[in-house]
Formats: C-alpha cells, sequence, structure tokens
C-alpha cells in the first residue's frame, strides 16, 4: 500500500508541476491548462459541464460522474451520462452558454474546439479549463488534471495506474514474442474518398503503434493526410484496419487493392471509433483489442 501511495504522488509530481496550493487543503487550486492559462478554482466544483466526450469518460471513470450537469451531445459514455443536460452538439458554435449559466456550472471543461469559448466564461465568472490530449503521456496528465479538479485526485491516479499496468503488460509481451524487425505493417482508413489515413502524430496510430503495428505512412506529418491507392499498394500493408462501418467486401472489390497482402489474407479490422480515437481510459482496452487483431496467437488469452 505504501509504494502504491509512493507512485501515485510520483505521477502527480512528474506530470502535474504546475499544480500550486494554498493553505493545508488543495483548494484554493491553480492549475495551468492546456492554452497556458491559470484557472483558480476557490473550492472544489459541485456542477460539470463537460463539452468533450472524451474527458466526460475520464469524469466517470474517477468516480466524479455524480458533479456533472452538462455534456455535449456526442457525450455518449458511460450510460449512464445519457441522463445528463445537452447543452451543445459538440463545437463552439453549437454550445449554449446560456443553458450552462442558467445550470449554474462551476467549472466548464473543453479541448482545443472551444478555446474561442473561453473569454465568454472569463466574463461570467466561470472557471473553464480546457485540456487537449497529445498522445497517451498527455491523457494520463488530463486525467490526473481532472481528478486534481474535481478532488478525485487518487482515483484519479488509480486509473493511470491502471492503464499503464495494462498497456504496458501489451508491450511487455510483444516485446518478448514479437520482434521489431516482425511487427505487422498497417494502413487505417479514416476515409475511402479522398482516400485519408492517420499520420504517425496522431493519437490513434499511437494506439495501434503501441499494439505492436507499424504504420506504412509513418513517414508523413500531416495528421490526417490524403493518400493514393497506389502509395498504398506499394506500400503493401499487412492489415488493413477501420471503424467499424468498413466493409472487407468492399475494399476487396477496389482496383489493383487484390495484391496488397492484408486483402489477401483477409485481414481487415473494423474498431468502434469511440474506443480507439477517443483519448479516455478505454485507451488500454483500444491496445488491448488491436494487439489481439494483429497478434491472435500471441494474445488468444
Amino acid at each position: 500500500m505504501k509504494t502504491r501511495f509512493l507512485l501515485i504522488a510520483l505521477i502527480v509530481a512528474l506530470l502535474l508541476p504546475g499544480a500550486a496550493q494554498a493553505g493545508n487543503g488543495p483548494y484554493p487550486l491553480t492549475l495551468t491548462d492546456s492554452l497556458g492559462r491559470q484557472v483558480t478554482l476557490e473550492a472544489p466544483p459541485q456542477r460539470v459541464v463537460s463539452l468533450t466526450p472524451g474527458h466526460t469518460e475520464i469524469l466517470w471513470a474517477i468516480g466524479a460522474g455524480a458533479l456533472q450537469v452538462g455534456r455535449s451531445e456526442f457525450c455518449n459514455y458511460p450510460p449512464e451520462v445519457e441522463a445528463v443536460e445537452v447543452v451543445g452538439q459538440y463545437t463552439a458554435d453549437t454550445i449554449s452558454i446560456e443553458k450552462i449559466v442558467d445550470l449554474e456550472a462551476d467549472l466548464v471543461i473543453g479541448d482545443s474546439l472551444h478555446a474561442e469559448l473561453a473569454q465568454a466564461f472569463e466574463g461570467l465568472g466561470i472557471p473553464f479549463f480546457v485540456l487537449i490530449p497529445v498522445q497517451l503521456r498527455g491523457l494520463y496528465s488530463d486525467i490526473l488534471k481532472l481528478g486534481l479538479l474535481t478532488d478525485h485526485a487518487a482515483a484519479a491516479a488509480q486509473v493511470v495506474v491502471e492503464m499503464e499496468s495494462r498497456i504496458g503488460a501489451v508491450e511487455l509481451k510483444l516485446a518478448d514474442t514479437v520482434p521489431a524487425d516482425a511487427r505487422k505493417t498497417f494502413f487505417y482508413e479514416i476515409w475511402n474518398d479522398p482516400l485519408m489515413t492517420a499520420g504517425p502524430s496522431t493519437y490513434l496510430s499511437e494506439i495501434v503503434t503501441t499494439a505492436g503495428g507499424v504504420n506504412i505512412f509513418g513517414d508523413l506529418t500531416d495528421a490526417f493526410p490524403s493518400v493514393s491507392a497506389e502509395a498504398l499498394i506499394e506500400r503493401d500493408p499487412d492489415v488493413i484496419l477501420g471503424n467499424t462501418f468498413i466493409d472487407p467486401e468492399a475494399i476487396t472489390a477496389r482496383e489493383g487493392w487484390d495484391a496488397i497482402t492484408a486483402v489477401q489474407n483477409g485481414a481487415i479490422y473494423g474498431f468502434d471509433d469511440d474506443i480507439l480515437q477517443r483519448p479516455s481510459p478505454r485507451a488500454a482496452d483500444a491496445v488491448e483489442l488491436v494487439a489481439r487483431a494483429l497478434y491472435p496467437d500471441v494474445f488468444e488469452d
């Protein structure tokens, strides 16, 4: 038990060096958000609005779900969140500040799509905290920050520890069984017309890479670049990945795609976008799901 609490303290210290606390307790609490803004909470929030699906999932995972009084339309997990008031679709132009005021929110959480709302919330005296996760390390940091903001720091640290343990177990098993030069190459289809994929800098690509995949377009710099079918065929991925609507038959029927190893082996897999692409505590689920798809013999258990 002592070791666990020391680990929790270490994670918080390493990832949240900007946390400033006054008095003997955690509040007033000042944290720096992803826009470089210092946001202060005088007391633990009691009425939280989350505009981002991933952050909503974090709130519930750390035990702070009961505080949530408002959400975007796309905040759909866990199922309990559907009872929470909708304040907009997702983008800033759809968010009703009036509804948020009526809900008496004392903390609003958003991401890069909501940055333009900062001035409005500041004018209303409503703390507004922007979190923009950058790959897994950024996600861990966001979970810990939301834990501090909502007075659920220990539970948040526990979530991070469990995530790192599960993901680390996948990485360790891969290291023991699948040499780096034997890892399967992948193409992730974001869209088919034009053909778009996930670049190496994206959270999505990192999830698949962590699960043992090698991005065939890992040399590109754009987050979601358009690519040609010719380039894809030439790079010949071992597996083709996509969302739940990916159609193996339609992909197989595309002109020239029968020359691709993934097509020849029927290695075309679809995943729930919400699990794979949404930065949330379900990242551990995502890594495990992809690892089992890529290496079923290694992860058959």
